[in-house]
């Protein structure tokens, strides 16, 4: 007997799949940056909606309330603290260290 092994049709012109391209290492997804924790007056009162001169104003009358942290003759504001003051209303600042307890 003549046994011939099966043909398989192939289309002309056609050519092979290419493999399927690899996932990307988790390594190499880009994450988001995290914001500093510690912020400038300019970056605080962009959040705050104010300009810097009316932040010191404020500061300097006690209306805004938290306090600033001074790192040598550097002024900056805690991120989280002024997030937190934003969402409770924005009292004074004698208010506000009450509401905290006087903690920093």
């Amino acid at each position: 007997m003549n046994e011939t092994a099966p043909v398989l049709a192939v289309p002309p012109h056609s050519t092979p799949a290419a493999p399927p391209a690899p996932a990307p290492a988790p390594a190499a997804v880009a994450q988001a940056p995290t914001p500093p924790f510690l912020i400038d007056s300019a970056e605080t009162g962009r959040l705050c909606g104010i300009g810097k001169t009316c932040l010191y104003r404020l500061l300097a009358t006690e209306a805004f309330g938290p306090k600033p942290l001074r790192l040598g003759r550097a002024v900056r504001f805690s991120r989280s603290e002024i997030a937190a003051w934003i969402a409770a209303g924005c009292p004074p600042r004698a208010r506000w260290e009450a509401m905290r307890g006087g903690r920093r």
